[in-house]
């Protein structure tokens, strides 16, 4: 029972064990294993961190009990929206990279959420619109189904990553003010017209790669400090 940390990278063996009465776990490390939902049911309310990245037999599972979670990685793995749905207001970080079973989720409960890392997973523009106030970082790296989100209410937002996405531009002229960086790299779809001069808080943009304008520049705020247009 005094237990505080459980590594099982790669167990292959395990499905459904029960580890409620562990009261002081913290930390479990599931990657890659055969873990299933009715185990992560069971898990007990004490755990911060959980890392459930390439758990491919897992999907509709429920975590709202989990009041003191802060931390969960379910990257690439089979995680629902139905999941994401539940999770405790308590989180300040959820990882969901390369995630293919989820799209339209909403998590604006989490008002303690601070970081989100959706990179080429297939998120959608809804979801991404029921993103909470409280965030600071995203990154969307690597999305092909994105075009016409609206962040513009996430004022404490420092830094978005949308390199390699089908980005538009009047994304890119919704961004809340807030921002402090933004990584832009071979953005496919933009047209690079779009304006950022009210982002009067802005120290670096990253447009490598790309078509940029040089209109879209003229109009690129006087507080930046660090431009990247390496191949434009």
């Amino acid at each position: 029972v005094s237990l505080q940390e459980i590594h099982l990278k790669g167990c292959l063996s395990i499905s459904t064990f029960n580890i409620k009465h562990l009261v002081n776990l913290k930390y479990i490390y599931c990657k890659n294993s055969t873990i299933n939902d009715a185990t992560i049911n069971n898990f007990p309310v004490s755990l911060v961190n959980i890392n459930l990245n390439g758990c491919n037999q897992i999907a509709t599972f429920s975590i709202h009990h989990l009041v003191n979670l802060k931390i969960i990685y379910c990257g690439y793995s089979t995680i629902n929206d139905a999941s994401i749905n539940d999770f405790p207001v308590s989180l300040e970080l959820i990882n969901l990279i390369g995630c293919q079973n989820i799209s339209t989720f909403n998590i604006q409960h989490l008002e303690n959420l601070r970081m989100i890392d959706c990179s080429n997973s297939t998120i959608n523009d809804a979801s991404i619109n029921n993103f909470p106030v409280s965030l600071q970082v995203i990154s969307l790296h690597s999305f092909s189904n994105i075009s016409d989100f609206n962040i513009n209410h996430l004022v404490n937002l420092k830094i978005i990553n949308c390199s390699y996405t089908t980005i538009s531009d009047e994304n890119i002229n919704n961004f809340p003010v807030s921002l402090e960086e933004i990584k832009l790299e071979a953005c496919r779809n933009l047209l690079y017209t779009f304006n950022i001069h009210h982002l009067v808080n802005m120290k670096k943009i990253d447009c490598s790669g790309s078509k940029i304008t040089d209109a879209a520049i003229n109009n690129f705020p006087v507080s930046l400090e660090n431009i990247r247009l390496s191949e434009c």
